[in-house]
């Protein structure tokens, strides 16, 4: 008899053990999917990055980076357009390329509206192509700027990237 309550007993555990394997997987499944990044940038620079610095100043040591970023935190979108207004510099210090992304965060997904080409060191950008946005209502929406950093020679993807988070407000 204590026997058969030991297989009952060992039997009840792995029986939770498995549900709390289940809820684990279930769980990880459904957690948010990752903005595939590619390991090389385009070399497309972006049509709308406008050249503001003239003169590239390296403030940095060969086999080293320095990254510096100028922005506005809040972003209007003309859904009619479907373009984007805003302010992105990578002035002329920079030793990356950035690439930009504008995402609308919705509980547990990333609403990716659109993505800038190759913005090299010493260009802005003011406008942004956008993608996704026939979805979008008017209104504002808690946002990120992602930039992902690229080698400015060799265009690979360097080991930073950056989540900047702003205001949307689609008009």
């Amino acid at each position: 008899m204590k026997e058969l309550e030991k297989v009952n007993k060992i039997k009840k555990i792995l029986l939770i053990l498995i549900i709390i394997g289940l809820i684990l997987v279930i769980f990880l499944i459904s957690k948010r999917k990752g903005l595939l990044i590619p390991d090389y940038a385009s070399g497309v620079v972006d049509t709308n990055a406008i050249k503001e610095d003239t003169t590239l100043k390296k403030n940095y040591s060969e086999g080293s980076g320095n990254v510096n970023l100028k922005f506005s935190d809040v972003i209007e979108i003309d859904k009619a357009k479907k373009s984007a207004k805003l302010f992105f510099k990578n002035p002329g210090t920079s030793s990356a390329t950035i690439e930009v992304y504008l995402i609308i965060k919705q509980g547990k997904e990333d609403i990716v509206l659109g993505k800038s080409d190759m913005i090299p060191a010493g260009y802005a950008i003011y406008n942004m192509n956008l993608d996704n946005v026939d979805n979008l209502q008017v209104g504002g929406y808690n946002g990120i700027l992602k930039t992902v950093y690229y080698n400015g020679a060799s265009n690979a993807k360097e080991m930073i990237d950056s989540e900047i988070n702003i205001k949307i407000e689609v008009k």
